[in-house]
């Protein structure tokens, strides 16, 4: 709801304290067991694929393009504005 009425895209927005592992995919469900056990929340949110293939993300209504920020959204939006 912040994010909509900002005029953000919230997947431009930077991911402070998140992580991002890539390993094979055969090896993914069982570090997702060994991090939930220990109490960390982790899932398991894609697959790297050919590069000709873009970056891609699956929602609701399927498959589209992922976007690209060329800087963070609230960054951007902060600069955008004015102060007296």
């Amino acid at each position: 709801a912040i994010c909509d009425s900002l005029g953000l895209n919230p997947l431009g927005l930077l991911a402070s304290g998140a992580l991002i592992i890539t390993l094979p995919g055969s090896e993914a469900s069982k570090l997702l067991g060994f991090l939930q056990q220990a109490g960390i929340k982790a899932s398991i949110i894609g697959k790297v694929v050919k590069a000709e293939e873009g970056l891609k993300m699956l929602t609701t209504t399927g498959t589209q393009d992922l976007p690209q920020f060329e800087r963070d959204e609230l960054a951007r939006f902060l600069d955008s504005q004015v102060i007296d």
